[in-house]
């Protein structure tokens, strides 16, 4: 609770420098409500591998970034993703850590998956989760939706979306709820912004090569393209 309230302070006073735009964007509000056009998007869980390594102190947004898929995933509209399928996003923003901004940060988007001898198949992911890689390759993943049903996110045509409920045997998730980090001095907060807010509290954040991402994954409605 307390990474919690320091770095809703955090996010009150930083801007985070978007791109190449002309003007800073406003700072992410974790708690921000689904716009007035948002739309249903169902979404399905999945754990993905990063293969980029990450720091808050030399990620510059449009950073390219990737991860696979740590298992084979089918979509909500059918299709099937192969394991190890390639998930590709940037750096969307960060702000590395110093005297007068003293938590790193680091807002990753990942927007399609390649898919071999296909199209790339364009992608929202949200981020649930983050952990430590698994030396054992083989040890098993137990997902809190393994029963099969779908989550609900809630999207617009600018391609963001949040957490509007989830359907599965364990409880309800909303965009207000703190999500999961179990590696150390690494904290996940959801975001108005990309897959949403990584962040260590008074220093950098650095992010190994195969830390796991647990993730709700949809598909970008064809008219949202």
């Amino acid at each position: 609770m307390k990474a919690v309230i320091a770095f809703s302070a955090f996010l009150a006073s930083a801007t985070l420098t978007l791109g190449q735009s002309a003007a800073p964007a406003a700072p992410a509000n974790t708690s921000q409500a689904p716009s007035a056009n948002a739309q249903k998007l169902d979404a399905v869980r999945s754990v993905l591998i990063l293969k980029t390594s990450l720091t808050s102190k030399n990620a510059p947004p449009g950073k390219p970034i990737k991860a696979v898929l740590k298992q084979a995933l089918t979509l909500p509209d059918g299709e099937t993703l192969p394991k190890e399928s390639p998930f590709v996003g940037t750096v969307l923003a960060s702000n590395k850590h110093s005297k007068e901004k003293p938590n790193g940060t680091l807002i990753l988007e990942f927007h399609e998956a390649e898919v071999k001898g296909h199209d790339p198949v364009q992608l929202i992911v949200r981020l649930k989760a983050l952990a430590p890689a698994v030396e054992d390759e083989d040890a098993s993943i137990t997902l809190p939706n393994s029963n099969g049903k779908m989550v609900a996110l809630a999207g617009n045509s600018g391609g963001s979306a949040q957490v509007m409920s989830q359907s599965n045997d364990r409880g309800n998730l909303t965009a207000k709820q703190p999500d999961a980090s179990t590696i150390e001095g690494v904290h996940l907060l959801p975001s108005a912004q990309g897959a949403g807010a990584i962040f260590a509290l008074g220093e950098d954040v650095y992010l190994d090569a195969n830390v796991q991402m647990t993730a709700l994954v949809a598909v970008v409605p064809a008219k949202a393209r």
